[in-house]
C-alpha cells in the first residue's frame, strides 16, 4: 500500500476540517502505513480536527487501563523464537535437574551480545546494557518453577523494579527453570494490553547461568518483544562482562525513596517496561490525527501510523486524472469542493476573491497579507466543457488560458495545467489551477481557488517543491462581481505582499 503520498513524504503534513468535498462523496478513507483503510461513510462524517493535535500525556501514564488482560506465564523453552535467541549467542540449558537458585545477585557490568530489531534505527531493548548493574533476586524454588524479581540501576543511580511490583506477590514472577548439574535455565513471558492505548505488549525474558559457590557465573540475560503469534520483533541478548555475579542486596528505591503509596509504586514500575517499548514510538505519537463522527465517536491516527487520507467517490472527470495524478486530487479534496459532472452552470463574468485566505497547504504555508484575486471568465463552450480564464491581482494580470468545466446543477469547476517562468533564476515549471464554487445571482458562493505544483526546473529550490499544493477561498463566502481591466500579460499568481504565493516558504 505505501504509494507516493505528499502525507507520508512530509511526515503527514496537517489536515484541515473542509467538511465533506463534493455533493457525490461517499465518505472518507482512511489509509495506514500497514496497508490497512478505514471507511467512514458520509452519513457518519462529522468533521476532522484543525491538524495533528497534540495528546496532552504523549507517554504512557502512570496509571494505565490495562484491564484484567495482564499476566505472566513459565516460558515454554520449546517455543521457536527460543531457538532464535540461541542462535544469537543466548546459552539454553535443558534438563529436569536444575541446580537450586536463592539469593539475590548483581550483574556488573552489563554487556552487549547482541541486538536485532525488524527496524534497523529501533533501539527500544538495548537499554539492557545502558544501565551500570542490573539486580536479580531468585526466590522460592520448586519442581519446575521458581520465582524471578529484578531492577536496574543506571549510570544516575535511579532504579525500577520489576515482578513483585507486577502483581505477582512479594515473591516476584513466576518462572520455569530448566537444567542440569550446575547451569540452568529460567524464564518467563509478560503480557499485557492497555486499551487506551490500542497496545498489546509480549516480553519475554530468559535467564542463563551457572551456579558457583556463592556466585553466578556467566550470566546471560535475553529480553524479547513478540507480536500476538509470538514472533520475534525485536531482541536483547546481555551478559555480566566480567563472568562473575556475586550476591548483592536487594533494595530496589522504588519501595523506600517514593513517598506515594506502594500500590501506586507499583502500578508505575509496571509500566515502565510498557515506557521503554513504546519510547520511540511515543515520541512520534503524540499527536494525533482525528475524525469525528456523527454518532458521537472519534477515529485517531498518528503520525507513525497514518499514511494518507482521501475521499471514495465517483471518479473524477478524465480530462482532469490525465493531467493531475488522482492521489493530489484525493487528497486536495478533503479540503475544497472538487464538483464532477458535465452539465456545469453558466459562468460568465469577473469575480473578486476579497479578502484572500488560506485554507490549506501542504508545506505550513500561511500568510495574513494576500492581495486580493480577480477571476475573469469567458467564452464558455458547453459542447467541450472548456472556458477561457485569466485572473489578476492588483500588482499584474495573467495571460488568457482556456480551462476545463465539470459541474452540475449550480456547482462547477474549472481546472487548467499552464507553463511558467522566472527567468532570472533559471526556473520554468507546470502549475494546476483549479478553482471551484457554486454559482448564485450575487457571485460565486464558497469560492476555492488551488495551486499545485506539478513539474519543474528549479536549480535553487526557490519554489514551492512538486506535489506541493496550496488551498485559499474568499473570506467572506462569496467572490462577489467585480470590474475587469486587464492589465499586462505577463502571468503570474496570486502575491502575498510582494512575494509571489509560489515562493518556497
Amino acid at each position: 500500500m505505501r504509494t507516493i503520498s505528499i502525507l507520508r513524504t512530509a511526515c503527514a503534513a496537517l489536515l484541515l476540517w473542509a467538511g465533506l468535498p463534493t455533493a457525490q462523496a461517499q465518505g472518507i478513507r482512511v489509509h495506514y502505513k500497514n496497508g490497512n483503510t478505514v471507511d467512514i461513510p458520509a452519513a457518519l462524517f462529522d468533521h476532522m480536527s484543525p491538524g495533528y493535535q497534540k495528546n496532552t500525556d504523549p507517554d504512557i501514564p502512570d496509571n494505565p487501563d490495562t484491564g484484567d488482560d495482564f499476566r505472566v506465564d513459565p516460558l515454554d523453552l520449546s517455543s521457536p523464537f527460543v531457538s532464535i535467541l540461541k542462535d544469537a549467542g543466548m546459552p539454553i540449558y535443558t534438563g529436569s535437574s536444575a541446580p537450586t537458585l536463592n539469593g539475590t545477585f548483581s550483574l556488573k557490568p552489563p554487556k552487549l551480545v547482541k541486538f536485532w530489531s525488524t527496524d534497523p534505527e529501533d533501539a527500544d531493548l538495548d537499554d539492557i546494557v545502558e544501565n551500570a548493574e542490573l539486580v536479580v533476586k531468585f526466590a522460592g524454588q520448586s519442581g519446575s518453577s521458581v520465582y524471578v524479581d529484578m531492577y536496574a540501576i543506571d549510570e544516575e543511580g535511579a532504579d525500577y523494579a520489576v515482578g513483585s511490583s507486577m502483581y505477582q506477590g512479594t515473591q516476584g514472577m513466576k518462572a520455569h527453570i530448566t537444567g542440569s548439574g550446575s547451569s540452568f535455565t529460567v524464564g518467563f513471558v509478560v503480557t499485557t494490553e492497555i486499551p487506551s492505548w490500542g497496545i498489546f505488549i509480549r516480553l519475554a525474558y530468559i535467564m542463563s547461568g551457572e551456579v558457583s559457590g556463592g556466585t553466578l557465573k556467566n550470566l546471560y540475560i535475553a529480553e524479547a518483544s513478540l507480536d500476538e503469534n509470538n514472533n520475534i520483533e525485536e531482541y536483547a541478548i546481555g551478559k555480566d562482562g566480567d563472568g562473575t555475579s556475586p550476591t548483592t542486596t536487594w533494595a530496589p528505591k522504588i519501595y523506600t525513596d517514593d513517598s506515594r503509596s506502594l500500590a501506586r509504586a507499583s502500578q508505575r514500575a509496571s509500566t515502565r517496561q510498557a515506557r521503554r517499548l513504546m519510547a520511540k514510538r511515543a515520541a512520534s505519537e503524540e499527536y494525533w490525527y482525528t475524525i469525528y463522527k456523527t454518532d458521537g465517536t472519534q477515529l485517531k491516527v498518528s503520525q507513525d501510523e497514518l499514511d494518507y487520507v482521501e475521499t471514495y467517490e465517483a471518479e473524477f472527470d478524465e480530462r482532469i486524472t490525465q493531467q493531475i495524478p488522482q492521489e493530489y486530487l484525493s487528497k486536495m479534496a478533503t479540503h475544497m469542493p472538487i464538483y464532477d459532472g458535465s452539465t456545469p452552470p453558466a459562468v460568465d463574468g469577473t469575480f473578486a476573491l476579497h479578502p484572500v485566505e488560506v485554507v490549506f497547504a501542504s508545506d505550513n504555508y500561511h500568510s495574513n497579507n494576500i492581495a486580493d484575486l480577480y477571476l475573469h471568465f469567458f467564452d464558455q463552450n458547453s459542447v467541450k466543457n472548456t472556458i477561457l480564464y485569466e485572473d489578476k491581482t492588483l500588482d499584474g494580470g495573467g495571460e488568457k488560458t482556456e480551462m476545463i468545466i465539470m459541474g452540475q446543477g449550480d456547482n462547477f469547476t474549472v481546472f487548467a495545467v499552464v507553463p511558467g517562468a522566472e527567468p532570472e533564476n533559471n526556473i520554468t515549471y507546470k502549475m494546476a489551477t483549479i478553482i471551484s464554487g457554486t454559482m448564485t445571482a450575487n457571485g460565486i458562493k464558497n469560492c476555492y481557488y488551488a495551486i499545485l505544483m506539478v513539474d519543474k526546473v528549479d536549480p535553487n529550490e526557490k519554489i514551492m517543491r512538486v506535489g506541493t499544493y496550496r488551498i485559499f477561498k474568499d473570506g467572506d463566502g462569496l467572490a462577489s462581481p467585480s470590474s475587469w481591466s486587464a492589465r499586462g500579460t505577463e502571468r503570474k499568481s496570486i502575491t502575498d505582499g510582494s512575494a509571489s504565493v509560489i515562493t518556497a516558504k
